[in-house]
């Protein structure tokens, strides 16, 4: 399901978020969120061209049962959390 679409066209950078979830030993359903924003680089050292994590966070949730709006909030929070330090830190880039 896509939540979120935003283009980097043309800026060498991609935006991964991913999910994971799974139910506890003690009936809890326990899930993660983890954003990491890549960048490829022409140059890691040597002229080799490779991709670097240039911004990362993530979200550690638990419910008592298996909840997917819950899993959901927690996606969108951090997604709005990235969109607007990326959208501070690029402001005068964005004023175009």
């Amino acid at each position: 399901m896509r939540l979120f679409a935003a283009s980097f066209e043309g800026s060498k950078q991609f935006l991964d978020v991913s999910v994971n979830a799974g139910a506890s030993v003690y009936g809890t359903f326990v899930f993660t969120v983890e954003l990491n924003l890549y960048r490829f680089l022409d140059n890691l050292g040597y002229g080799i061209p490779g991709i670097a994590v240039v911004w990362f966070d993530s979200v550690l949730g638990r419910t008592r049962e298996s909840n997917d709006q819950f899993v959901l909030d927690g996606v969108t929070g951090l997604v709005e959390k990235f969109l607007l330090k990326y959208l501070r830190a690029n402001e005068s880039d964005c004023s175009r």
